[in-house]
This record gives structure tokens, C-alpha cells and sequence, in this order.
């Protein structure tokens, strides 16, 4: 099943040097999401939506947060 969009899906990657360390930004045009799930959204397999209304399993976010927390980043 698709997701029906009116815009093409766009992620923008950013990065700047803080003295010893690299900060580095992703941005994205999707849905976005309201700040009281930010948590929720982190765990694996959880959703906000249904199958149907967005296909996936509700793993991504959990695999790119442990990404960056296994390289010693973190979000503030």
C-alpha cells in the first residue's frame, strides 16, 4: 500500500563542528508528530497510526536512536 502525498518525501542531513565534537541534524517533510508521543515513537514496534493509514513495522526510529546513542551521540 502507498502513502498517498501531495509533496515528494525530502530529508535534509546538516552538520556543524563544535570545537572537538560534530553536531549533526536530519530534517524531514513528514507527518510529523505531536510532542507528547516523543517518547512513545522512540521504543520499538510502537505506532500512532494503523497499518493502513501508514505502512511499517514501528521500528525505525527505535533503530536510528540506538544508532546514534552506540556512537555517543544523543538528542537534546
Amino acid at each position: 500500500m502507498e502513502i498517498p502525498r501531495k509533496k515528494p518525501p525530502r530529508i535534509t542531513v546538516s552538520s556543524a563542528r563544535l570545537g572537538s565534537e560534530w553536531e549533526i541534524a536530519v530534517t524531514d517533510n513528514g507527518i510529523g508528530l505531536d510532542p507528547q508521543f516523543a517518547e512513545r515513537i522512540f521504543q520499538p514496534f510502537q505506532r500512532l497510526h494503523t497499518e493502513e493509514e501508514y505502512p511499517g513495522l514501528g521500528a525505525g526510529l527505535a533503530r536510528v536512536q540506538w544508532a546514534v546513542a552506540r556512537h555517543g551521540g544523543g538528542s537534546e
